[in-house]
């Protein structure tokens, strides 16, 4: 008498659980880090914005005759303001040698050895303080400061980077909106696949008396275990993909600090959990559909 395969026998968890993981794990995998991505996005979108804000830098142009100890006295003046996060002087011949370096050309001897080009110092400002409210105060209380002349600061471009973003960031959620209805469908496609393949096994076991609790728990168990995977399959994908992001800005000489952040490590978690949520739900909807049908119908 032939010998049907129970739900924990050996040859069954060897042979389906085998196939399974490899047809079901990558492609689930995937489609999890292409939601991390949009969530990485939206999670870290507002301090991108506020860093990219920060790298356009004020100037404070100075008067023409100064001296060691008032650069030294208006430094320490600076390091007490809370607005300044750094600064640096760049001297007038500095400013000259850089304009021959990006134009080839020399002031100086344009002008017979006269170099127009102010001293001043570049100031980069703590992202919270770049607001409109704020910026006009700033404006003023470095001008009191005998030394400046001037102070400079493009906030033109900073709002339209700002209309920029909101544009890209709402173009980004409508895709990344449809995104997750096509992954979501593709995760229960791909395990109700696996499924498929297993139906006669569903079958045979409903022949010898199983119950549909009995016959659903190793199929739960295994799409638990294939979420988890693709999971952390999904969330490896992603630091890797977030360390060249950090890389990428790092290079343009801007600060973002991504991989190492509580509410990242909180993502991935997220990313690990809702790929074992979903391997349950889409096991538990894909073995309900071949409950309790005859052979003509499962062929």
């Amino acid at each position: 008498m032939a010998e049907f395969p129970t739900p924990f026998s050996e040859s069954f968890l060897r042979r389906r659980s085998r196939s399974a993981l490899l047809a079901t794990v990558p492609s689930m995998g995937l489609s999890l880090f292409f939601l991390g991505m949009f969530g990485t996005f939206f999670l870290f979108a507002g301090r991108f914005t506020q860093e990219l804000e920060a790298s356009v830098q004020m100037k404070a142009i100075l008067h023409d005759g100064m001296v060691e100890a008032q650069r030294v006295n208006f430094e320490a003046w600076l390091n007490t303001r809370p607005y300044i996060r750094e600064f640096h002087f760049v001297s007038s011949d500095s400013a000259a040698n850089l304009l021959l370096e990006r134009t080839g050309e020399d002031v100086r001897e344009m002008l017979d050895g006269f170099n127009p080009l102010p001293d001043a110092y570049n100031l980069q400002l703590e992202p919270k303080y770049l607001v409109e409210d704020s910026l006009p105060t700033i404006r003023q209380e470095l001008r009191t400061y005998l030394l400046v002349s001037e102070v400079d600061f493009p906030m033109e471009m900073i709002n339209r980077l700002r209309r920029n973003i909101g544009v890209l960031s709402a173009l980004l959620a409508i895709v990344g909106c449809m995104f997750l209805g096509i992954a979501l469908y593709l995760i229960f496609s791909t395990i109700r696949l696996s499924i498929f393949a297993k139906r006669l096994s569903i079958r045979s076991m409903q022949l010898i008396g199983a119950t549909a609790g009995f016959i659903r728990r190793p199929f739960l168990w295994s799409g638990i275990l294939q979420g988890l995977m693709a999971g952390s399959l999904g969330t490896f994908l992603l630091i890797l993909f977030s360390i060249g992001i950090e890389q990428y800005v790092g290079a343009m000489g801007m600060k973002l600090s991504v991989v190492a952040r509580p509410d990242f490590i909180g993502l991935l978690s997220g990313i690990v959990l809702l790929g074992a949520v979903l391997g349950w739900i889409g096991s538990y909807l894909a073995v309900n559909r071949y409950l309790g049908r005859n052979l003509d119908q499962l062929m």
